[in-house]
């Protein structure tokens, strides 16, 4: 499946038992190289992609496909985004989907273009996580005046989880953490339209992860999922926002760009 709105090219595709490739890395490597295919032939590459994300489910084994996704990425460090799901109907798959594979591209950001007159200049924002390094992804990617911050945990440096089992104190870490990332690409919180959360069924809703600026607020989405990385952790985020939009400089239907993360 793939589709288009303004700049943005979506690529999309589910694996399961049927799919070609033999195991999960040979499956994924066939998604993968399938769905690049795509946004080459609506005249974007693999260099445009701003964002990869993986839901999973148990009945797909995600470790050896990360060489797999830094096969692809790695030189170009978009955004990362892996969550565990019961099931994939919920994103669109069905009962034998055992990963839904996303894509995103901003059609010609690597290349310094422009859309409808807005330069659109591709810059990725790290972390400086050591597995950013190793794999090859970024905690945010700008591409013009479009922000992506990526798939965030209140996880810290040395591995332990900020506010272990306590959904308000994760809840104000990531927000600060994300639209932290989301300042340096220039980006305020009046200019956030879109927030996507992934929680585990005890995570209970503080109300803390709204920008205090924007009257409008942006798109919030709560999403349940049944497995983060570490024990304790209770919510991975991602943030979307347009530079200008809060101020009045870009058109409100900007946002609607991003209504496919």
């Amino acid at each position: 499946m793939i589709f288009q709105k303004g700049p943005f090219i979506y690529a999309v595709d589910f694996i399961s038992a049927s799919t070609p490739g033999g195991d999960s890395a040979g499956q994924t490597d066939y998604v993968f190289s399938k769905l690049i295919g795509e946004i080459e032939r609506c005249g974007s590459s693999v260099h445009d992609v701003i964002a990869v994300q993986k839901f999973i489910t148990a009945g797909y084994d995600n470790q050896p496909t990360k060489e797999i996704y830094s096969k692809y990425f790695k030189a170009d460090a978009p955004s990362y985004t892996v969550v565990t799901f019961g099931s994939l109907a919920c994103a669109g798959g069905d009962e034998d989907s055992v990963c839904r594979v996303s894509v995103v591209a901003v059609k010609g950001c690597s290349t310094g273009e422009s859309f409808e007159g807005i330069p659109l200049d591709r810059v990725v924002y790290p972390s400086g996580s050591p597995l950013e390094e190793i794999l090859g992804y970024s905690r945010a990617v700008k591409a013009g005046p479009f922000v992506f911050v990526g798939g965030t945990t209140s996880v810290l440096p040395d591995k332990t989880v900020f506010g272990a089992g306590n959904s308000k104190e994760q809840d104000e870490f990531i927000w600060k953490k994300i639209t932290g990332f989301a300042q340096k690409a220039g980006a305020s919180e009046a200019d956030i339209v879109r927030v996507k959360k992934f929680v585990m069924p005890e995570y209970k809703s503080s109300g803390s992860l709204m920008p205090s600026e924007n009257s409008d607020r942006p798109v919030t989405d709560t999403v349940q999922i049944t497995r983060l990385t570490r024990e304790g952790q209770l919510e991975e985020v991602e943030l979307c926002a347009v530079i200008g939009i809060g101020s009045g400089k870009i058109s409100p239907l900007a946002a609607d760009y991003f209504s496919e993360f």
